[in-house]
C-alpha cells in the first residue's frame, strides 16, 4: 500500500473508528462534489440555494466536515437525491443505476423501446390481400 516506513507509522497510529469517520466524510464530499457537477451547480451557486456561505460549501468538499442530518438533508434535497446516495461508493451508485434502468425498462407499458408509439393492439391492421380501392365524387365523412 504505502512504501515509506514514516506515513505507515502515522497510518498504523489512527484509530480504527477514526479511519471510518475520516472515509466516510470524503466519501460523502466526494459524492456532493459528482452531484453537483452532475447538475451543473458550482459551490456559489449551491450556497445561494441553501443559504449558506460559499465558504462552507467549501468545507463540506474538502472531506473534514462532520455533517449533521439536517445539513445532509437540505444538500441531498437541492441535489434531488436521497442522503443514502451521499453516502454510496461511485461503484454502488452504478450499479443502482443500472437496477433502476431495468426496472423501468420492465415495468414500462411499452414493450420496444425502439418504436415505443408501436403497439400492435392499437394500431389498425392493414392487409393487402386485396388491392386497395379509389372512390371518385363525394366522399362519406368520416371524422367531424
Amino acid at each position: 500500500m504505502v512504501d515509506d516506513p514514516i506515513i505507515r507509522e502515522i497510518l498504523a497510529s489512527i484509530p480504527p473508528l477514526e479511519m471510518e469517520k475520516t472515509k466516510n466524510r470524503m466519501i460523502i464530499a466526494a459524492r456532493i462534489d459528482d452531484y453537483m457537477m452532475q447538475a451543473g451547480l458550482s459551490k456559489m451557486e449551491l450556497s445561494r440555494r441553501l443559504n449558506k456561505r460559499p465558504s462552507e460549501v467549501t468545507r463540506w468538499l474538502s472531506g473534514t466536515h462532520n455533517f449533521t442530518t439536517d445539513t445532509l438533508t437540505e444538500i441531498a434535497f437541492e441535489l434531488k437525491v436521497t442522503i443514502a446516495d451521499l453516502h454510496r461508493s461511485k461503484e454502488e451508485l452504478v450499479k443502482k443505476r443500472v437496477e433502476t434502468t431495468f426496472q423501468i425498462i420492465e415495468n414500462s407499458p411499452v414493450k420496444n423501446p425502439i418504436t415505443p408509439w408501436y403497439n400492435p393492439e392499437t394500431m389498425p391492421s392493414f392487409s393487402m390481400a386485396k388491392e386497395p380501392t379509389v372512390q371518385y365524387g363525394k366522399q362519406k365523412k368520416l371524422f367531424a
